[in-house]
């Protein structure tokens, strides 16, 4: 290099720009002014998407907290008025995913994440115009995919890391630029999962001290709080904690609870704790308590301040004490619930919630609580006995918000249970374990996967395999031969019996009727109604799945099968096919998935030759494909995929 050369290079400098928080999702028609600004958040985390509008931006493999809304310092010179544009396209487009498509925030968040990798790879590999929709496009995947396959190879990723990663990217990018063929001549790293995949469920007594401490405390804070009970309150504890006593006495103080035998010294002036008599349930005498103090007047103080503030909580029923009860009981009927529904964590954090819900007949023990919440109907399948305690928690939500508005079912009020209410995630969920640690050192902290598998455990050894698909949502030979397999294995099992190889056939018996025909003894299904379960028969010869009431696709080639021209069958119909066409692009799943498409479209075209159900079918299928009201059972389908970020 000459010296004239070596003149004109000069270090890049990077400095710290202006920036703008933009939470997700956008108010309708609103769009981001200045792209380059941009830091959006998605409850509470956040994403320096305005950074990559500038060509030379700060360590892309920085790990900066999520959470400190740190922005990216970049090169202020190298700012690029194309990638403004498409900075400012892409957050209208990330947007859209939550309020127009359904997709959970926490979700977004993280194909954000995986978006802004591939942008920091691109602008560092040579194809900065990945996105544009030309040449470079299908170059600079193909380019990706070698680099992913790269890191695998290396042990640097799992497989399955890096082929989840692959998909998501190549749906988001055919998402946006429109094409479809994006991976055409690439090798695409295979989704491959390990021979057992199977999560055991946790220990009958694990189980049982977890779920029976939250029991305790949910109902026992509820009477406090719903009630208006006085402090002192007397607190129930589960009978298997080795005390002398099965309760604690609860008084208006941070502390929650100091169990017998554990009692804590505390000494700090007037404030101390000292003066509550945890043992007995009242406020001490001052001759009990000089020894905690170097002054008699400390004591005296103490106990006055301890009656003092005795008074004003049993006067105010929004006494902070009283709120942060409340806030306790939610944290215990959120872990019971889990235990309940066998949800996962994630997609119980986002159930939104309208103001009224309906419960449906019960049904083997079970109800189906159902809610309407952004325009879908949500539900959730519980025991019988547990319905009381859900309507305990709607009551202790409702004076934690105060009259104020919120979307979730579960929220979090932050520090001191003062702020706006915000999203649950799984770090507040552990902090509520914590605090149940005070009580039971040993409390297992119990995921919500291992709830899961305990509530399917729990079916498969006291009811029988229908019983338990039912409930559980997914198929009879799912049930029997992976009981244990949790949230994400029971469900993806499920979705791979769709692999089948189906092929399209010619129906030789009436399969849809009309609506106002009834099936003697049917069964209702998730894809309409059985005239004679377990007695399944091809509807012809040649048929490759036989039907064996196990399978759902095993239903669609069954002669027993029975499709009203309904709205209900429809919806139903409708959407199986759209979860079954969100997974198509798995490698090589669109040639088995597509004949089960095929065949509920024959369904489908049947039923609009019934006078006045075309525009039905149309409404249904737009209300599904475009607004997200799935019918129930496919809804929590599509969830689980949403969660698993197979889907996009």
């Amino acid at each position: 290099m000459t010296r004239s050369s070596r003149q004109v290079v000069h270090a890049v400098q990077f400095s710290s720009r202006p920036t703008d928080l933009h939470h997700f999702p956008l108010a309708n028609g609103v769009s981001i002014l200045h792209p380059e600004r941009a830091v959006i958040m998605f409850d509470g985390m956040a994403k320096d998407v305005g950074a990559l509008c500038y060509l030379r931006r700060q360590g892309a493999n920085e790990k900066l907290n999520r959470r400190t809304r740190q922005p990216r310092m970049v090169d202020l010179d190298s700012l690029s008025t194309a990638r403004v544009s498409l900075i400012g396209r892409f957050t209208t487009f990330f947007s859209d995913l939550i309020s127009s498509n359904g997709f959970t925030s926490s979700t977004v968040h993280g194909w954000v994440g995986l978006w802004i990798n591939l942008v920091d790879w691109a602008d560092a590999n040579g194809y900065p115009d990945i996105f544009g929709g030309g040449e470079e496009t299908y170059a600079g995947f193909r380019a990706y995919v070698e680099y992913l396959r790269h890191r695998v190879d290396t042990n640097q990723i799992s497989q399955r890391t890096g082929a989840s990663r692959q998909l998501a990217l190549l749906k988001l990018m055919e998402r946006f630029t429109g094409l479809h063929d994006i991976h055409r001549g690439v090798r695409l790293l295979d989704l491959v999962r390990s021979a057992d995949t199977r999560t055991s469920p946790p220990s009958e007594g694990d189980l049982g001290r977890l779920e029976g401490l939250c029991d305790a405390i949910f109902n026992g804070y509820c009477d406090l709080v719903l009630e208006n009970r006085d402090f002192p309150y007397k607190l129930a504890m589960p009978k298997y904690i080795n005390w002398d006593r099965h309760y604690v006495w609860l008084f208006p103080i941070k502390i929650w609870c100091n169990p017998p035998g554990r009692v804590r010294e505390r000494r700090r002036g007037v404030h101390s704790y000292a003066a509550y008599d945890f043992e007995n349930g009242k406020v001490a005498r001052v001759e009990e308590i000089f020894s905690h103090f170097n002054l008699a007047s400390n004591a005296y103080a103490a106990v006055r301040h301890a009656k003092i503030r005795l008074a004003e909580a049993n006067r105010d029923g929004r006494h902070s004490a009283r709120i942060a009860a409340a806030v306790r009981a939610h944290n215990a009927f959120l872990l019971l619930f889990l235990g309940q529904t066998g949800m996962n964590a994630s997609v119980a954090f986002a159930l939104r919630w309208g103001e009224h819900y309906k419960v449906g007949a019960s049904h083997q023990g079970f109800r189906e609580i159902k809610w309407r919440a952004g325009g879908k109907v949500v539900s959730a399948v519980i025991r019988n006995r547990f319905l009381p305690l859900f309507a305990k928690f709607i009551a202790i939500r409702q004076y934690l918000l105060n009259g104020r508005d919120f979307d979730r079912l579960f929220l979090n009020l932050g520090p001191e249970y003062r702020g706006d209410p915000k999203p649950v995630t799984i770090k507040y969920l552990e902090s509520f374990y914590a605090s149940l640690q005070v009580v039971d050192p040993e409390i297992p902290r119990i995921r919500s996967r291992k709830l899961r598998a305990a509530k399917q455990d729990y079916h498969i050894r006291n009811d029988d395999p229908a019983v338990t698909a039912r409930i559980m949502g997914h198929s009879e030979e799912t049930a029997r031969r992976h009981y244990s397999a949790g949230s994400e294995s029971a469900h993806y099992e499920e979705l791979s019996i769709f692999l089948s190889k189906v092929e399209d056939s010619t129906l030789n018996r009436k399969i849809v009727m009309p609506a106002h025909e009834s099936v003697n003894n049917g069964v209702n299904g998730h894809l309409g109604t059985c005239a004679r379960f377990a007695a399944p028969r091809a509807i012809a010869q040649g048929v490759p799945v036989t039907p064996d009431c196990t399978r759902q696709e095993g239903c669609l080639f069954c002669d027993k099968l029975r499709v009203h021209a309904d709205e209900p069958d429809i919806r139903k119909l409708v959407s199986c096919a759209f979860v079954v066409q969100q997974a198509t692009y798995l490698p090589g799943g669109r040639e088995y998935f597509q004949p089960v498409l095929d065949r509920i479209s024959s369904l489908l075209r049947e039923v609009k030759s019934f006078e006045g159900m075309e525009p039905i079918v149309d409404r249904v299928t737009i209300e599904v494909e475009e607004g997200g009201e799935l019918d129930p059972y496919w809804s929590e389908k599509w969830a689980l995929l949403n969660d698993l970020e197979l889907l996009v």
